[in-house]
């Protein structure tokens, strides 16, 4: 996996404080307008980190959170977690984050990707331990600085509103092998 970096955040999510993993590397073309982490960008073996390494950094920061907060988010970042670069770990991570901390640790996943490009590009296995989303590209044109998530043409969804919506999705398709392997 390729991390750009690691931090606590008390705004990458509307309600916890939690820590932040900004992922290396977003496959979306064009790039973003004037988006707020050109620096990740590139697909750069340099920012490689092993799972191992990731995981024990993770749970030490999220316990030191819980020594003030009751809950804690964390959030998936980028670049794009979603990149095939990237997508193992989001999964992987978020599995072993649940069964290690349950509902303590809300997992937040921002994506360019909308539901339906997660659906068509057979993605959500990768997402299925993810709490809550913001997905769609960053457009600075419907930025408003005191809202989150920041554009207004990005959709925040909870778990039940992302399974919804890939429900809709499934039933207008006329339901696909591929969607009746996956738990909703």
């Amino acid at each position: 996996m390729l991390i750009n970096r690691i931090l606590f955040s008390n705004v990458d999510h509307p309600r916890f404080p939690g820590i932040s993993i900004y992922f290396q590397g977003c496959d979306i073309n064009p790039k973003c307008t004037n988006c707020h982490n050109p620096q990740t960008w590139e697909f750069d073996d340099r920012y490689f980190v092993p799972y191992e390494s990731l995981f024990q950094r993770i749970k030490k920061d999220l316990n030191l959170l819980f020594n003030v907060y009751d809950l804690v988010s964390l959030n998936f970042l980028g670049g794009e977690p979603l990149s095939e670069a990237n997508r193992k770990a989001v999964k992987i991570l978020s599995k072993d984050i649940k069964e290690l901390f349950g509902t303590k640790v809300i997992i937040l996943l921002y994506s360019w990707r909308k539901p339906i490009e997660i659906y068509e590009q057979r993605l959500l296995n990768y997402v299925k331990y993810v709490d809550e989303f913001v997905l769609g590209r960053y457009f600075e044109k419907y930025k408003n600085p005191n809202s989150f998530p920041v554009t207004k043409n990005q959709l925040y969804m909870s778990r039940e509103e992302f399974d919804k919506a890939i429900k809709k999705l499934i039933k207008k398709n006329g339901g696909d092998l591929y969607a009746n392997h996956i738990q909703l």
